[in-house]
């Protein structure tokens, strides 16, 4: 007759083992918790010693506050923190550290010792094996800090060794981790001996830009540079211009009031920004910081502490994108030898045929020229087509417009006001907020756009609405659709290079016979341009 097991509460050092694989996923996890203690601790000189990529030895020191002799032993118990009193302190932290469980984790898996003094005081100095405490002495210093030694990592619990990646991960990790505190902490300085290499010295800096000279000490003079604000929302970034397929993950770096996290979304916020500089299907380095409101950012997600939620994440995604698009350099593009009178010689000077473009499975190139306000010469699978805008926005309007969900709609970074006086229009707000326009009424003579759809939010919108809304007060039963393509919108609305390309993209993975691209030869560029 089979028994039903007791259920039993486990042993303190076995809950500690099993929450360190929360906490302590690789070596550089560890690295990053112990950085972070000695920036919470105010230091300004940390100084980091690495073994056998840290399964051998992981060293930190620091000048910060210290700890005094009762209060050493505290630090490594489970769910103990200076940085918390209450639960509202979550959201507003100005600390890395806060939940208390890194060091019992350690502890619980390596062997430590942990010297630290207080500026007054009595020191202690501090040895763990395995989460048990060998010895616990007063320890003199004549200056204020913690030294922190972590050796024979996962030693008690070898199974953890298995997921270790190769030597080159781990170390790429692990610079990776050392990398985003030098960036994102220019006024502390760093000494790093790592193996049998030697040292390498980052002295303080007065500014990101200069230590990014330093981590990026190739190719750094030609970085893009970004700034932006909406709504108490910031971003500082620098971008490197060049490109390439190889994986760039090494050189790209997101924080969050100085806390390096990590972001799909934004990383694609990215990419989208950067068109038209980086090559199709390529990335490059970047250096991105975001100054959030600590009330609209998360970061109690995981124990890790290396993912965060934005409250208002539409806004963080609006200003990384649109910041960067305002700060690339802008490419253009136009014919002035047209005179030469042959088709083909025009191409071979002006209009790589290189089949590199990759995007939504299609092998194009996206390469394209503005001949006219309305008309613009497209090379697609090599072969040249002239491009009609005004019936590719009507295309394009005709297949995006419809009613949207909330992450399909963009804010503004500043909200669009429209001379439009109180009247009919008003009865449509509610309509258009379903499309993706979400539309305030200050004062009877006014209207502020404050959001608009995503398939819109990178074309010409002030020209756009201005005719829209225009055309809606003369004719406010006709559909929104209708009054969108209006007659005088198609016409007047003028578009970018960028602009052309993005309303083609849908329309490339069915590329035929369109009403907006015809084939080109010869004879019609001239018509053209005679």
């Amino acid at each position: 007759m089979e028994i039903t097991p007791r259920i039993k509460e486990l042993p303190n050092h076995l809950i500690d083992q099993i929450k360190a694989g929360e906490v302590i996923e690789k070596p550089a996890s560890i690295l990053k918790e112990l950085i972070e203690n000695s920036l919470d601790a105010g230091a300004d000189k940390v100084h980091i010693q690495i073994e056998n990529n840290g399964l051998d030895l992981i060293a930190v020191s620091d000048n910060g506050h210290g700890m005094n002799y009762e209060d050493l032993p505290k630090a490594f118990g489970r769910h103990a923190t200076s940085k918390l009193n209450k639960f509202e302190d979550l959201y507003q932290l100005s600390s890395f550290g806060f939940r208390g469980e890194a060091l019992a984790s350690m502890s619980s898996i390596s062997r430590i010792t942990c010297s630290s003094s207080p500026k007054s005081g009595h020191g202690g100095k501090l040895v763990i094996h395995g989460g048990q405490q060998v010895s616990h002495i007063e320890f003199e210093n004549n200056e204020s800090g913690t030294a922190i030694n972590i050796r024979d990592l996962f030693y008690n619990t070898p199974v953890r060794l298995k997921f270790i990646k190769s030597k080159t991960s781990e170390k790429n990790a692990i610079w990776k981790t050392l990398n985003s505190f030098i960036l994102s902490n220019p006024k502390v300085s760093f000494f790093i001996k790592y193996g049998s290499g030697d040292k390498a010295i980052y002295p303080a800096k007065d500014n990101i830009k200069e230590r990014l000279k330093q981590v990026f000490k190739k190719n750094n003079e030609d970085f893009i540079v970004v700034n932006g604000e909406y709504e108490g929302h910031k971003i500082f970034a620098m971008v490197g211009p060049k490109s390439g397929r190889g994986s760039s993950k090494n050189n790209q770096f997101l924080f969050a009031n100085k806390r390096l996290f990590s972001d799909k979304a934004i990383h694609s916020a990215v990419l989208k920004a950067m068109e038209g500089v980086w090559g199709p299907g390529e990335s490059g380095a970047y250096c991105l910081m975001l100054d959030i409101p600590p009330s609209y950012l998360d970061v109690n997600v995981h124990p890790r502490k290396t993912e965060v939620r934005f409250f208002k994440s539409s806004i963080v995604f609006s200003l990384v994108r649109s910041s960067i698009e305002k700060s690339k350099p802008k490419k253009t593009f136009s014919f002035d030898n047209a005179d030469k009178g042959d088709l083909e010689n025009l191409l071979n000077e002006n209009f790589s045929m290189k089949n590199n473009w990759e995007s939504e499975g299609v092998n194009s190139s996206p390469n394209l020229f503005s001949i006219t306000e309305s008309f613009f010469l497209f090379n697609h699978n090599g072969r040249p087509y002239l491009i009609n805008a005004p019936i590719l926005f009507e295309k394009y309007i005709n297949l995006k417009m419809r009613e949207v969900v909330e992450s399909e709609i963009v804010p503004l970074l500043i909200a669009e006001p429209y001379p439009i006086a109180y009247g009919p229009i008003d009865n449509l707000f509610e309509e258009l907020s379903a499309f993706g326009f979400i539309i305030n009424r200050p004062d009877k003579e006014t209207i502020l756009v404050k959001s608009v759809p995503d398939y819109l939010s990178e074309l010409p919108i002030r020209n756009i609405l201005s005719l829209f809304f225009t055309y809606l007060e003369k004719a406010p039963k006709k559909g929104l659709k209708d009054s969108f393509l209006s007659i005088d919108n198609i016409k007047m609305t003028k578009f970018s290079l960028q602009q052309i390309l993005l309303m083609l993209k849908p329309f490339l993975s069915t590329w035929g016979s369109s009403e907006f691209a015809k084939p080109l030869n010869d004879e019609v560029l001239h018509r053209i341009y005679h």
